[in-house]
């Protein structure tokens, strides 16, 4: 199984690398087409188009996300993790369940982004949200 999850994984890369190509080429013939630089910038394409080199590079380790293609690279991601995370199930079953809440804790409260129970109380509700 862990072999099949690694071959989805290649293949879901394989994609994300050429939908990658097609959407940087798409945005600039947009924009060149019909005279409008704010396609390129709103699309998160102009770091690209200021160093493409850098930037291929950064797209081949998953790191340059235009606008639209940020959720493929964090699925894949989590897809290459599922045969780590199955070995640790097999291995002791009672553990993977906290560990993997571990590591999800430990990670989002590391981070600065504020989450669903961060938001402020909605004007004329009484509900007051943790944090508000």
């Amino acid at each position: 199984m862990a072999m099949q999850v690694l071959k989805r994984c290649w293949q879901l890369y394989a994609a994300h690398i050429l939908l990658f190509i097609f959407f940087i080429a798409q945005i600039s013939w947009v924009a060149v087409r019909y005279g409008n630089a704010s396609f390129i910038e709103e699309l998160n394409v102009q770091a690209f188009l200021d160093s493409p080199l850098e930037s291929v590079l950064d797209a081949l380790i998953l790191r340059y996300r235009p606008v639209n293609l940020d959720v493929l690279p964090m699925y894949i991601a989590l897809l290459f993790a599922l045969p780590l995370l199955l070995v640790l199930a097999r291995l002791s079953r009672p553990l993977t369940p906290g560990a993997v809440a571990g590591a999800v804790v430990g990670r989002a409260e590391s981070t600065t982004w504020p989450g669903p129970c961060m938001r402020p109380a909605m004007s004329g509700s009484s509900t007051r949200w943790p944090g508000s």
